[in-house]
C-alpha cells in the first residue's frame, strides 16, 4: 500500500496532459476548497476551474506546504523551494515544470491573473512531494506531507533517528512498557516508505519501525523498539522529525512506569513487538492485542497542573452547550478539522483521571464526544466533538475561567438506537495481523468470518453491526465507540492466533469483566467443538476493546495461523463456515439464556 501511495503521486503528475491556461469561472457545485494538512487554504481570490482543473494563486499554496518562492517578474519566471529541500521552476505560459532538475508536465501552465501568480492546486502541490486527494467535481483538494525515509546516526547526544517529510508535519509523543517502546505519531503525514524497518542494535534501541496508523486524519506512526526506559527528545525541523534517544540525553523525558500517556489509538503500528499471549513470540509474527492503559495516579493541584472534573452536554432552545469544568483556571486552545468534521478543545495542564471518556450524543448536529489525556508531563486533555454536520462554535468562560462553555448550533437528540450485537474483526487495512507460513493474513480471515457470523444471526432476525465491513484501518478507539453508538449488547472480537513455535495450536477466548466470563465459555465450547482443535481454555485480559466495551465482551483466537494445519483451516471457506455459525450458536445460547434469567 505504502509503495502504491508513491507510485500514484508520481503517476498523477507524469500522466496529466499539457492545455492552455484560460480561467474559468468559480466551480459550480460549491466554492472550491483546498486543504493543507488538515486546514483550508485562505486566498484573497478564490481558487477557479480551468478546464475542470482547479488554480489558485502560487504563494499562498507555497506557504501553506511551507515551501518559499523567489519569483523574477522580469523572466515570468520563478522558483520555489520545498521544506524538503526539492527546488521547483515555473515560467508563466509554460505547462513544463523542472523539478529537481527533471521535466514535469502540468495540466495548465501557470498564468498571470488580479497581479498573482496562479498554478494548477494539484500537479503544484505534487511537485514539492505533497500526497493529494482530489474529490468533487475536481474543487475539493487536500494534501498532506509524505514521510519518505528513516535514517539513523550517532550523535553527542546519543541514537538519532531521522525521519524524512516533504512538507511540514507535527508530532505526538507516547511512552509504553510491556516491552518499552516510544511511539511518535507523525500527525498530516502519508507513510511512503519503501523499507518501514530499521535493525539498529544500539544499546537502548533495538530497531525503529513505521506504518500507516490512521487515514483521514492521516497519521504515521514510528516505534523504537527500546532495551529499557530511557531520555528522549523529539524535535521538527526542515527535514521531517529528530527523535534522539540517550541515557545522557540533555533534553530527555523519560517517564516512571506509572505515568505513561494514554496513547490516542491502537499502541502499536503492525508486525510490532512480542506477544502478550506467547512470550515466546517472534518478531516475524503479528502484534499483541493492544492492551488497556493503566490508570494515572492521584495528584495534588499545581500552577499549570490541574484536575478536568466534568465535561457534560445538553441541548436546549436549539443550541448545544458542551460544558468543561475544571479545578483551575484553564487556556483552551479551539480547532475545527474536517474529514470527518469534528472539534478538537485541547486544555494545557489539564489531567483527566479516567483516561477517556465517550459521551453519546446522536443529536442532529453533534455524534458523539471523547474526552482523552493525550498525554502527561505535561499534561494536556482533549475533547474532541465529532459532527454530523458543521455548526456554528461559541465560546465563553465563567468562574473565573475554571468552567468552560461551548455553544453549538443544535436541535435535539435522534432516536436511539435498536439493540444489536457486535462483531469486531480484527486489524484491517495496513494492519494485516499475524500472517500464516504461506502467506494467509489474520486481517483477511477474521473479515471472512465477520461477514458470515452476520450471514447466520440476521437469519434469526437478530441486528448484527459489523466494526468494518472492508479491508479498512478502523482505529483501535472506534471499535468499541461503534458498539456503543449502534446499541451493542454483545461485542464479540475475532482473532487468530500466532507464536514462533510452529507446533502451537488450539482455540481460546478472554474476557475483561466479570458479566463477559459466560459469554466468552459459551463461545469458547461452541467454537472448539466446531473447530475440533484443542481447547485453550477461557482467559482473563486487559485486552483494549474488551475492557472499553460497555458490554459483555470478549476477544476470540479462533486459531494458530502460525501453524501449518491450522493456518490451511483457517484459509478453507467451509472452516471459516463452521467457525462462524459456530460463534452465532453461542451468541443466540447466551442471548437466549439472559433473556430468560429472572430478574434481579
Amino acid at each position: 500500500m505504502k509503495q502504491a501511495w508513491t507510485a500514484l503521486a508520481v503517476a498523477s503528475i507524469l500522466a496529466l496532459s499539457v492545455s492552455s491556461s484560460v480561467f474559468a469561472v468559480p466551480a459550480q457545485s460549491g466554492r472550491p476548497r483546498v486543504i493543507v494538512n488538515e486546514t483550508p487554504v485562505s486566498f484573497s481570490t478564490p481558487p477557479a476551474l480551468d478546464r475542470g482543473v482547479l488554480v489558485a494563486p502560487l504563494a499562498p499554496l507555497a506557504r501553506a506546504f511551507g515551501a518559499t518562492v523567489a519569483w523574477e517578474h522580469d523572466a515570468r519566471a520563478g522558483t520555489v523551494t520545498s521544506r524538503a529541500g526539492t527546488v521547483v521552476r515555473l515560467t508563466v505560459g509554460d505547462p513544463t515544470a523542472l523539478v529537481a532538475g527533471s521535466q514535469v508536465t502540468l495540466p495548465v501552465s501557470p498564468a498571470r491573473r488580479s497581479g498573482a501568480v496562479w498554478v494548477p492546486v494539484a500537479a503544484f502541490l505534487r511537485t514539492l512531494g505533497a500526497y493529494v486527494r482530489v474529490s468533487g467535481d475536481a474543487d475539493i483538494i487536500e494534501a498532506v506531507s509524505q514521510v519518505t525515509g528513516m535514517t539513523w546516526h550517532r550523535g553527542t547526544d546519543g541514537l538519532v533517528v531521522r525521519v524524512h517529510a516533504t512538507g511540514p508535519v507535527q508530532t505526538q509523543v507516547s511512552v509504553l512498557t510491556d516491552p518499552d517502546r516510544l511511539v511518535v505519531d507523525i500527525l498530516s503525514a502519508v507513510d511512503s516508505l519503501k523499507d518501514a524497518r530499521m535493525e539498529v542494535g544500539d544499546p537502548d534501541v533495538v530497531a525503529v519501525r513505521a506504518a500507516q496508523f490512521s487515514v483521514r486524519p492521516d497519521v504515521t506512526r514510528v516505534v523504537l523498539d527500546l532495551i529499557r526506559p530511557v531520555p528522549y527528545a523529539v524535535a521538527v525541523d526542515g527535514e521531517g522529525v529528530a527523535v534522539t534517544v540517550s541515557g545522557t540525553a540533555t533534553a530527555g523525558n523519560a517517564l516512571p512506569r506509572d505515568t505513561n500517556p494514554a496513547p490516542t489509538g491502537p499502541p502499536e503500528a503492525p508486525n510490532q513487538g512480542p506477544a502478550v499471549r506467547e512470550p515466546e513470540h517472534s518478531s516475524g509474527a503479528a502484534a499483541p492485542e493492544p492492551r488497556a492503559a493503566p490508570s494515572l495516579p492521584e495528584f495534588v493541584d499545581t500552577p499549570g497542573a490541574f484536575h478536568i472534573r466534568a465535561v457534560d452536554y445538553r441541548i436546549a432552545e436549539g443550541t448545544g452547550r458542551l460544558t468543561i469544568l475544571a479545578s483551575q483556571p484553564v487556556a483552551p486552545v479551539v480547532r475545527q478539522f474536517t474529514y470527518p468534521d469534528r472539534l478538537a478543545v485541547d486544555l494545557p495542564g489539564g489531567l483527566f483521571l479516567p483516561r477517556r471518556e465517550d459521551l453519546e450524543i446522536g443529536s442532529d448536529a453533534v455524534r458523539n464526544i471523547v474526552v482523552a489525556q493525550l498525554q502527561v508531563q505535561p499534561n494536556l486533555t482533549r475533547v474532541l466533538v465529532y459532527f454530523h454536520r458543521r455548526t456554528s462554535v461559541t465560546t465563553t468562560s465563567t468562574d473565573g475561567g475554571r468552567t468552560l462553555t461551548i455553544a453549538l448550533s443544535d436541535i435535539a437528540r435522534a432516536a436511539k438506537r435498536p439493540p444489536a450485537v457486535v462483531i469486531d474483526p480484527g486489524h484491517g487495512g495496513p494492519d494485516s495481523g499475524a500472517i500464516g507460513p504461506t502467506g494467509v493474513r489474520e486481517a483477511d480471515v477474521t473479515l471472512e468470518i465477520g461477514h458470515m457470523v452476520r450471514q447466520a444471526l440476521e437469519h434469526q432476525h437478530v441486528r448484527v453491526v459489523l466494526t468494518r465491513t472492508t479491508n479498512a484501518l478502523v482505529g483501535l478507539e472506534d471499535r468499541p465507540d461503534i458498539a456503543r453508538r449502534e446499541g451493542g449488547v454483545v461485542f464479540v472480537s475475532i482473532h487468530a492466533n500466532a507464536s514462533q513455535y510452529s507446533s502451537k495450536k488450539g482455540t481460546e477466548t478472554y474476557y475483561a469483566t466479570p458479566e463477559s466470563a459466560s459469554l466468552a465459555a459459551v463461545i469458547q465450547s461452541e467454537v472448539v467443538q466446531a473447530l475440533g482443535e484443542p481447547d485453550r481454555g477461557v482467559r482473563a485480559a486487559d485486552f483494549y476493546v474488551i475492557v472499553n466495551s460497555p458490554m459483555p465482551a470478549v476477544l476470540l483466537e479462533t486459531a494458530f495461523i502460525s501453524n501449518p494445519a491450522e493456518e490451511r483451516l483457517l484459509r478453507s471457506p467451509a472452516t471459516q463456515r463452521r467457525i462462524a455459525e459456530a460463534i452465532a450458536r453461542a451468541i443466540v445460547r447466551y442471548l437466549g439464556a439472559r433473556t430468560a434469567a429472572p430478574a434481579p
